[in-house]
């Protein structure tokens, strides 16, 4: 009875340390293959509240709302939408998409995108999420134009670039003022004083010529290190 017990511990244990599901509460919904048109014909349950993925690919969905979607599945990370009846890009399908996300709408016959497209996916621009839209209508100028708007550095980044900058101007301004002005007697001799206001001077412009060249290092790391992703391709 002590080995059964023991045995079942150790399945709960190793279940809980691999990320395994109980068939009790699953993590996925596979809906996939129906003829859904709208997830509002799905019937939500409290089981749905552990859903980390949703699968309705190959049905006939014209449209969804991510928001709602995670409401009711509060854990949803991966959407999964591609070969419907999508004709329109709307903002409704990207605001609120979580972290780490996935959302695949590829095949899909997209041909229009709605307004308010390319300010949503500005705000996705840093939560590491990843889009799908592969095989659709949509011409390839608009999709580069949908990753740029994606991919772009946020305002956060670039104010961040352009104070550190703005701080090596000044640092090297002002260290380069201080080393002109370290000979005070003008005699071509420093003293001890005017030697410790010299290497001030020259401490500061290499400080300042640092931190403007850190400027896009750092910008750059904090950009590609949650950076998101819209992949996409168009089919011959």
């Amino acid at each position: 009875m002590e080995n059964k017990l023991l045995l079942i511990i150790m399945f709960f244990v190793c279940m809980h340390v691999n990320g395994m599901s109980l068939p009790l509460f699953p993590s996925q919904l596979n809906l996939s293959n129906g003829f859904i048109t709208d997830i509002d014909e799905i019937e939500y349950g409290d089981d749905y509240k552990n859903i980390s993925t949703l699968d309705l690919s190959k049905n006939q969905i014209k449209r969804f709302n991510v928001k709602e979607l995670c409401r009711l599945m509060p854990n949803l990370k991966t959407f999964s939408f591609s070969h419907n009846q999508i004709k329109k890009l709307r903002a409704s399908m990207l605001e609120g998409l979580p972290e780490d996300a996935y959302l695949d709408l590829s095949h899909n016959p997209i041909e229009q995108i709605g307004s308010g497209v390319e300010r949503a996916l500005a705000c996705l621009r840093d939560k590491r999420i990843t889009i799908s839209i592969n095989g659709t209508r949509l011409p390839a100028s608009v999709l580069i134009s949908l990753t740029k708007s994606l991919e772009r550095s946020s305002w956060a980044h670039l104010l961040t670039g352009i104070g550190l900058m703005a701080g090596g101007g000044l640092a090297f301004v002002g260290s380069t003022v201080l080393m002109i002005v370290s000979d005070l007697d003008g005699d071509g001799q420093r003293s001890v004083g005017e030697s410790v206001m010299f290497g001030g001077g020259m401490v500061g412009i290499i400080g300042g010529l640092c931190l403007c060249g850190a400027k896009p290092i750092v910008t750059c790391f904090q950009h590609d290190a949650n950076q998101s992703r819209l992949y996409w391709y168009q089919e011959v």
